[in-house]
């Protein structure tokens, strides 16, 4: 009795492989764009659970945020304690500081080592604070000419349109200046922003909130008529590189996300004098 059974001729076997390869091209980049937005989803959690811990925080402390950078002189160099080790506590988990699409986060340790001093407890960051929200006082260590109030939840206009923190760049090698912390591209041609009531949302570039018209009294150092986005007539940076040539001065525009709607607080401009 003859055996039925024969094996793939390579006609047959080139058919299969032409066909694994056409269904590859049309699911890979399927599977990429579910990655993506998976991250992406990952990161709007982390900035709720960000901006949930802010507000912890504040209940703790008469309603009022966390600075976002004042020295400590517990030893040389001098540390820098931030709005990342303030609301540690309520997180208790670094990881939440750092986007899925940017692990490990930028060194937040070593831009402060350029500058000559000590990081406090977080080190790698992806997430920039909104530093009109929540104010510094660096006056201490004569690198800046003034300081800036923290703001309480209770006094901010505007809680559903106030910036706390965002998908942003730290610049190297620059002063602690608030146009040294840009929003960056990080999800496609957009980032992920949270707000004073905790809500996070994805913006792509033309779509970044800009808080508003300016306030009677208020004054922005560039001259733009709205609290956030100075520009946003062009993307955002998406590399480091870009990012660490996009400003160089604060007179420079670039999509600006410091600021607080309704009030005379802009940027991080400092608001009084050492």
């Amino acid at each position: 009795m003859k055996n039925s059974k024969r094996g793939f001729t390579l006609i047959e076997l080139l058919v299969v492989i032409a066909i694994i390869a056409i269904l590859a091209a049309i699911l890979f980049p399927v599977f990429a764009s579910a990655k993506e937005a998976a991250k992406k989803t990952a990161s709007i959690s982390n900035m709720k659970q960000i901006a949930t811990a802010c507000l912890l925080y504040s209940a703790d402390q008469d309603d009022y945020f966390p600075q976002s950078a004042y020295p400590v002189f517990d030893a040389l160099p001098p540390a820098i304690y931030t709005t990342y080790d303030a609301i540690m506590p309520y997180m208790k988990n670094k990881d939440i500081l750092v986007s899925p699409q940017q692990s490990p986060g930028h060194d937040w340790a070593g831009r402060l080592a350029a500058l000559g001093l000590r990081h406090w407890d977080v080190a790698n960051v992806s997430y920039m604070p909104n530093l009109g929200l929540f104010g510094d006082n660096l006056c201490a260590l004569g690198i800046k000419p003034g300081w800036s109030p923290v703001m309480s939840q209770s006094s901010l206009p505007d809680v559903v349109g106030t910036i706390m923190f965002f998908d942003g760049y730290p610049k190297k090698l620059a002063a602690l200046e608030h146009y040294n912390f840009l929003g960056q591209a990080r999800h496609g041609e957009g980032l992920v922003i949270n707000f004073a009531d905790t809500h996070a949302h994805y913006h792509r570039w033309n779509g970044v909130p800009d808080g508003g018209l300016l306030a009677p009294g208020a004054v922005s150092a560039t001259g733009a008529t709205h609290y956030y986005g100075w520009d946003q007539t062009q993307p955002l940076r998406i590399t480091d590189a870009e990012l660490q040539n996009a400003v160089t001065s604060p007179t420079q525009v670039y999509t600006d996300l410091h600021g607080v709607p309704g009030t005379s607080i802009t940027d991080s401009e400092d608001q009084n004098p050492c």
